[in-house]
């Protein structure tokens, strides 16, 4: 086992809500689609379940295609529901300490709010923020109405960029990606 970046993220965000952030920010086909009156986004990429060998928690892992900073990485991403962290409650992802692994864990606890742990061997937070995706009043992500927000939120994301992996370089525990 080697260096993970743990990510908290609330406990509403949901495993395919991660993977159409994650999709996009890897550069990711996205394409929008009208269903019933309302906008819904679709990625290329689609979860699958796995099971984990450190839990009894249903994961979810994917593949990111290649991009133009990083190889294919199968991101066996373990998503751990209800994970308690420093006294709260939070959806956890850990996956392997690289520098475009921890911009990914960047860009999503921006969007849904979160910490990261960049490095699991020293338990330091290295991110921090607050959530700045559309959500309803009561902060769970949307239904009904607020969900075309959401959506239209979603298209508007771009993929990373080159300097936000490099800043995240000095975080990672493996300086380069596999």
């Amino acid at each position: 086992m080697g260096v993970s970046c743990n990510i908290y993220l609330p406990p509403d965000v949901r495993a395919d809500h991660i993977a159409d952030v994650v999709a996009i920010l890897t550069g990711s086909k996205v394409t929008e689609t009208r269903i019933g009156g309302s906008s819904a986004i679709f990625t290329d990429i689609l979860p699958e379940p796995i099971q984990t060998p450190f839990s009894n928690d249903i994961g979810a892992g994917w593949i990111i295609p290649q991009s133009e900073f990083a190889k294919e990485i199968y991101v066996k991403l373990a998503v751990f529901h209800a994970t308690p962290f420093k006294g709260q409650t939070y959806t956890n992802i850990s996956f392997g300490s690289s520098p475009v692994r921890v911009a990914i864990a960047s860009r999503l606890i921006h969007w849904f709010g979160g910490v990261v742990v960049a490095n699991d061997c020293s338990g330091d937070v290295t991110h921090r923020s607050n959530r700045h995706c559309p959500t309803e009043e009561d902060g769970i992500l949307p239904h009904d109405a607020a969900w075309d927000d959401y959506q239209r939120a979603l298209l508007r994301l771009r993929p990373l960029r080159k300097r936000e992996i490099e800043a995240a370089r000095k975080y990672a525990a493996y300086k380069e990606d596999d």
